[in-house]
């Protein structure tokens, strides 16, 4: 362009010109002048800059934490910038960050005159999944593709609704549509990759995975990534190489670690994953490192039934989430452990839990919070025995939930239910409840995948609960849960000689169990 004294009259002559250049005839519609660019987005150079670089920090970088500190910046620096506070109420919308998401479309809904029809459409949408009506939501983004089917922000939309639905494959085909019309967001391969892998489809996915890491060798989450992948399909070396080369990527990151100590873990090597964990622990300078080291621990502990000192751990993984964390964030992360509490003798302290987080979140009067809540009693009280008030509850939030998101939470309801029942002693009941969960949720859910295997064993279907233990083993080959249970398989199936190796693996993992840990009494008096 001309000579110009700032960046706002440039961008409006680029305007002018782009627009004589393709020559519209009179009648065209794209023939009409564009507002002026600081009419549109902000009169502010330093918030322009600020939402400028939040952009470039999403599509190039995938870094969401400085993307949404820009956004905030853009929007203190200049209240009325509609176009700032839509995108943010957009990532605070996938965020499931419902409270702060609506302060962010009030205010852009305060100042629309500056809004763009596409940024008008982003409202309509979140607006429309805010009130509870995804029905309304879905057809607003149908009309904005139909008559913008170049606009990148509505097949981003169109991405999220798909996920917030569930629909996994149709999200998949949203963003390959936004990859062709901005290829340089390699970012995007990384979200279809955790797609993939949420189906269980993990070939798929470390394809994905490594077409971000060959464009993007630097970057430490492809690697890691890449290394989940491989250690899903029983690759452990493999992902010990990629999490090491992760590692040497993160300077004030101890995620690599975590994973590598997580290795050896798996291995069998108990005692040196705890001294890493434990290093790691030391080594955390900052709260949400210590929060996460303690977590890691607390489940370690759990895992071979020291019961007492994981509980030691979480409580002290509360303390340091307390630090960082908005109060509301920390009570609702909080109060999902609140069923181990009550499922290892402290339940006055675990519905503590649930009522602190209760006195709170009423306050705000946000469904979603209730929600939560609702879920967390539900598993509570599961493993106080009110089995029956469980079932209750569950209903009740399958109900609610619906309104949200349809049939998408189906899955998960049933996965409550199978939690429930299992603790009612229904146990082809919570076998079926389970597996209707993890057919959708195959990744990542180890737990939950052993307490099916319980309930087949239960159930006197014994070779459907060998299948399961073996996917366990084969990505967890020192899981002691999965290990007893492939035991108690092959013992009733008449075979102690190929029971007894396993039943071995799960008395190491248990050697330092509580002495009142049932499942490790159970593998003494079998062998």
């Amino acid at each position: 362009t001309t000579d110009h004294a700032d960046i706002f009259a440039a961008v409006d002559d680029l305007s002018v010109q782009t627009k004589s250049a393709m020559g519209f005839s009179g009648g065209h519609i794209n023939n009409s002048s564009d507002l002026p660019i600081t009419e549109q987005l902000t009169n502010s150079m330093p918030a322009f800059l600020a939402y400028v670089k939040s952009l470039h920090e999403e599509k190039f970088k995938d870094n969401f934490t400085t993307t949404e500190n820009e956004l905030k910046k853009a929007i203190e620096l200049d209240d009325s910038f509609a176009v700032a506070s839509a995108q943010y109420a957009l990532l605070l919308m996938g965020q499931t960050r419902t409270a702060e998401g609506l302060s962010q479309l009030k205010m852009a809904k305060m100042h629309n005159y500056r809004l763009t029809d596409s940024n008008k459409f982003t409202l309509a949408t979140i607006e429309a999944l805010f009130s509870a009506n995804p029905a309304s939501a879905k057809s607003i983004v149908h009309q904005w593709i139909a008559l913008y089917p170049d606009d990148v922000i509505a097949w981003s939309v169109k991405t999220m609704l798909h996920i917030n639905f569930n629909e996994r494959l149709l999200a998949i085909e949203s963003i390959r549509e936004v990859i062709k019309l901005e290829p340089f967001g390699t970012h995007r391969h990384l979200t279809i990759g955790e797609i993939y892998t949420s189906l269980g489809d993990i070939e798929s996915a470390l394809s994905e995975y490594e077409i971000f890491t060959r464009d993007n060798p630097a970057n430490a989450k492809g690697h890691l990534l890449v290394g989940d992948s491989n250690r899903t399909l029983g690759h452990l070396q493999i992902a010990m190489k990629e999490y090491q080369q992760a590692k040497l990527l993160l300077t004030n990151d101890l995620t690599a670690d975590r994973k590598l100590a997580n290795l050896i873990l798996r291995q069998g090597n108990f005692k040196q994953a705890e001294i890493e964990m434990t290093n790691y622990l030391n080594a955390s300078g900052i709260p949400e490192e210590k929060y996460a080291a303690w977590t890691e621990l607390a489940n370690y502990y759990w895992l071979r039934g020291q019961i007492k000192e994981s509980l030691r751990a979480f409580r002290e993984s509360f303390e340091a989430l307390k630090i960082f964390s908005p109060e509301n964030n920390y009570l609702l992360i909080r109060v999902q452990e609140s069923w181990r509490f009550a499922a290892s003798g402290s339940p006055e302290e675990g519905q503590q839990m649930i009522n602190d987080a209760q006195l709170v979140l009423n306050i705000s009067k946000n469904p979603l919070y209730g929600l939560n809540l609702s879920i967390s009693q539900a598993l509570f009280n599961a493993h106080v025995g009110k089995t029956n008030e469980a079932l209750k509850l569950i209903d009740e939030v399958a109900e609610a939930v619906s309104k949200y998101v349809g049939s998408g939470s189906d899955d998960t309801i049933a996965m409550l239910k199978g939690i429930a029942l299992f603790k009612k002693e229904h146990y082809a009941e919570s076998a079926s409840n389970l597996e209707q969960y993890l057919v959708k949720n195959p990744i990542d859910q180890i737990d939950l995948m052993a307490l099916m295997g319980e309930s087949l064993i239960r159930s006197g279907k014994f070779k459907s609960a060998r299948k399961v233990y073996e996917t366990i083993l084969r990505e967890f080959p020192s899981h002691p849960l999965a290990n007893f249970g492939m035991a108690r398989v092959e013992n009733n199936l008449e075979k102690p000689a190929t029971a007894l190796p396993y039943l071995e693996k799960a008395l190491q993992g248990w050697e330092l169990a509580d002495s009142t840990y049932e499942p490790a009494i159970g593998a003494h008096k079998l062998y």
